[in-house]
């Protein structure tokens, strides 16, 4: 989530001219943004390790299922997963402190959501 609030306020410029945004908007969503890493700095940094090792894990395990024409399963394992990590102690303050970033960037989320449901074996 670092390397993500971090990418953000390196390309955020750009997308600022080409959206053609209220500089005084901007200025609000940087200062979110520097919130949002101080915010993520103070969660729970080994449980976040945590759950990025299961997910390298489980990375692995989906692949072989996929590989092996086990669509169904992976996809399965990988909803598991995912409501599982998102009941985390550690992933609920991180949810917390991206939640005014994201009240910010609407439009960011709609592109990144394009409506069609993805299956995991297909990324």
């Amino acid at each position: 989530m670092f390397k993500i609030s971090t990418l953000l306020i390196l390309i955020l410029p750009a997308t600022v001219f080409a959206q053609n945004i209220d500089p005084a908007k901007f200025e609000q969503l940087k200062q979110q943004l520097k919130s949002m890493q101080s915010c993520i700095q103070k969660t729970d940094q080994a449980e976040m390790k945590k759950i990025g090792q299961q997910a390298k894990a489980l990375e692995v395990e989906i692949k072989a299922l996929c590989t092996a024409g086990n669509r169904d399963a992976a996809q399965q394992k990988a909803i598991t997963f995912g409501k599982e990590i998102a009941a985390s102690p550690a992933m609920e303050e991180m949810k917390k402190c991206g939640e005014k970033v994201t009240a910010m960037l609407p439009s960011l989320i709609s592109e990144m959501s394009d409506g069609e449901e993805n299956h995991v074996c297909d990324r």
